[in-house]
């Protein structure tokens, strides 16, 4: 059974992990929001904030993923240029 997460988590904190990590999480969550919906279906779940907590805990994560998403394609392309511009600048020499 994977580890349940129900406080909120902060961003600065999701930042730090690793994409892979992300995944994990986000799976995690995403597990736990199905139960919790399922229990509340049935009439016995009674936390149902846990529903809206684990949906927005999902947002975040993906919002993280996202970024360090971005990031790596940003630093990727950068380097792109940076060979590129190294190569002019050997040719224009």
């Amino acid at each position: 059974m994977a580890k349940k997460v129900t406080n909120n988590l902060q961003m600065k904190d999701l930042l730090g992990k690793s994409l892979k990590d992300l995944v994990k999480l986000r799976t995690s969550l995403k597990q736990e929001m199905y139960e919790n919906t399922i229990k509340n279906s049935l009439r016995s779940l009674n936390k149902t904030h846990l529903i809206t907590l684990a949906r927005k805990n999902i947002a975040r994560v993906q919002t993280a993923m996202h970024q360090k998403i971005e990031q790596n394609v940003l630093t990727k392309s950068m380097e792109k240029v940076e060979k590129v511009e190294k190569k002019v600048v050997k040719k224009a020499v």
